[in-house]
């Protein structure tokens, strides 16, 4: 199991908020993902495509790279 502060500093999440934040940010973050570009998506579907034949830290890094 990982902590919220190790995935950012790994680049996996975008946001932490605290439980008091949360309806703000997530208002915020669904406005923001109403918004992603196409390179983006295409860039997720193709890290989806690769996860059966990586192993879980070499999927996180690509996963990073990514988004």
């Amino acid at each position: 199991s990982r902590s919220a502060e190790w995935a950012a500093s790994h680049g996996l999440v975008d946001e932490l908020a605290t439980p008091q934040d949360l309806p703000g940010a997530t208002n915020r973050l669904v406005r923001d993902l109403s918004r992603v570009p196409t390179r983006r998506v295409l860039g997720l579907r193709g890290w989806l495509s690769e996860l059966g034949g990586l192993d879980t830290e070499a999927a996180l890094v690509r996963g990073a790279a990514v988004t």
